[in-house]
């Protein structure tokens, strides 16, 4: 986004390691300086009321203990008409089947997961994923409307835990 010019672009996370590999990455583009960095808690947000245009969140929306309360929060800070995209969530069917191979995985390397044990949420171990039903509930319940929806497929899950594992 930010080699396309977009101005007034801002990098969340809870976990500092992220932000710190983000702003390296930024650095390494040559874009660093139009992107503000930021490490906090994501459902409690430091903006002002309708402070942006669209909200971005990657792979995040499972992470928070409570969704509903996060996407209120997300939409507070969202300009009315503006939009707020999720993107890379977790289904259903990911929870049912790749998540008990990764934790069979985490298992079988406890002393190597153990350095990296707060790379992981709390509430990633309590998360089902989400199905089309459940998103557009949560998005009714507080006024947004899903627009488009598609699966994380099983074997995208594969992959995912592939990259999580190799980064932590």
């Amino acid at each position: 986004l930010a080699k396309r010019k977009f101005r007034n672009l801002h990098a969340s996370d809870i976990s500092l390691q992220s932000i710190t590999r983000a702003k390296q990455i930024a650095d390494d583009e040559g874009v660093s300086k139009r992107i503000s960095f930021y490490h906090f808690d994501g459902a409690h947000l430091p903006f002002k009321n309708k402070e942006f245009d669209a909200i971005f969140l990657v792979a995040a929306l499972h992470h928070f203990r409570d969704t509903t309360q996060a996407l209120k929060e997300i939409k507070r800070c969202c300009k009315s008409g503006g939009y707020i995209m999720v993107f890379i969530e977790p289904s259903r069917q990911y929870y049912k089947t790749i998540r008990p191979l990764a934790k069979f995985v985490e298992r079988r390397f406890t002393a190597f997961m153990r350095k990296h044990e707060n790379t992981r949420s709390i509430a990633e171990e309590t998360s089902l994923g989400f199905s089309f039903n459940t998103l557009n509930d949560l998005a009714k319940d507080i006024g947004l409307e899903v627009c488009m929806y598609k699966t994380h497929w099983v074997l995208t899950g594969f992959v995912f835990l592939l990259q999580q594992f190799s980064y932590r």
